[in-house]
């Protein structure tokens, strides 16, 4: 091996390297605890056990689903979007780098720069070939995740940032203006879907289903302040991952 005969030359490069992994090491364990503070966080402000100061009353009523604030609400998710299946996308359209709407398949989660929003593409079509699949777009804001096969139980469930097309092998939910998209994605991440997979061969969901699921809603101004907090956390942490 290529070494240096020079003893003290080799303690300086073992010590630099052992204060990169010690770094690394460290700034490991702080993305995971900051990772740990925000699944609490989620926990406590999406059910109400915990409120932002500015709308907290003190006063909590009863519900379906425990004690939760006395100005919030409990109704299922069908009140408060819409479901949509995605279309079958023919290989012999696929491939296109670029067009009117970005088609994602259910790999298409895994895209770098895809971990909250679907931002990137493997595949692209344009108003035409759309025409002539009979394909329906998916509005922008909807929260997409897998509807069928073992990807359910990975619980992947990112926000549209144009009006975009999936797979028959997904499925959308569009928030109505009751229900702030951004807080609407923190209720997904809050529950799993792999929960109420139906009992067959081959897994999969049902809108109907994951439509009777209650959701503790607050005003839509405290959605959007609770939506916040947790906006400024993921830039934490963001940024973490990129120092690491």
């Amino acid at each position: 091996i290529a070494f240096s005969k020079n003893l003290d030359e080799q303690k300086e490069i073992a010590q630099v390297l052992t204060d990169t992994d010690n770094l690394i090491q460290a700034t490991e364990q702080l993305i995971n605890k900051k990772q740990l503070i925000k699944t609490a966080t989620m926990q406590n402000l999406l059910t109400g056990k915990i409120r932002l100061a500015e709308f907290d009353t003190k006063k909590t009523k009863p519900s379906e689903l425990g004690e939760i604030p006395s100005d919030w609400g409990v109704i299922p998710l069908k009140e408060l979007g819409e479901f949509q299946s995605g279309s079958g996308f023919p290989v012999i359209h696929q491939g296109l780098k670029s067009g009117r709407y970005p088609f994602f398949k259910v790999s298409d989660m895994n895209n770098k720069g895809n971990e909250k929003y679907l931002l990137n593409s493997n595949n692209y079509i344009n108003e035409d070939i759309r025409a002539i699949i009979s394909a329906k777009t998916v509005k922008k804001h909807s929260i997409v995740f897998a509807k069928i096969g073992a990807a359910i139980f990975l619980e992947r469930k990112k926000l549209t940032v144009t009006e975009s097309l999936i797979d028959n092998n997904m499925m959308s939910f569009l928030p109505n203006e009751l229900f702030n998209h951004e807080y609407a994605q923190l209720c997904f991440l809050n529950f799993k879907l792999g929960n109420l997979v139906e009992a067959t061969a081959l897994p999969s969901l049902s809108g109907k289903d994951i439509g009777e699921i209650l959701i503790a809603k607050p005003t839509l101004k405290e959605q959007i302040a609770i939506a916040q907090i947790f906006s400024d956390m993921d830039k934490e942490l963001t940024a973490l991952n990129q120092r690491l």
